[in-house]
């Protein structure tokens, strides 16, 4: 009889809910992904929803930050699957939205 694991792929759900805040004005949007995401592809998709719904001009930059303020900026080039990544606390995961000139 074979086991499975709790945290296994089959126990993950396939669409992962996350709440974003924007630093400089407290703003907020939730954005609901696919789990088997790449960071990198979740950082390109964040930033194009988050130039739309905020109205945040292209020659600005954003950094989007891992679960508090002074948290670390997600790295553009990470290939991680984001349910390898957040599978023990994608429930409670949050992100900060940073912009700069």
């Amino acid at each position: 009889m074979k086991k499975q694991n709790y945290f296994s792929d089959y126990s993950f759900p396939n669409q992962v809910f996350f709440h974003f805040k924007k630093l400089d004005d407290g703003q907020y949007i939730n954005m609901t992904f696919n789990s088997d995401m790449k960071i990198n592809e979740f950082l390109q998709d964040v930033i194009e929803k988050c130039r739309f719904a905020f109205n945040i001009s292209p020659k600005k930059t954003i950094e989007i930050i891992e679960e508090r303020p002074d948290g670390p900026v997600l790295d553009e080039k990470d290939e991680t699957l984001l349910k390898d990544r957040y599978q023990y606390n994608y429930k409670s995961m949050c992100f900060y939205i940073g912009v700069t000139h």
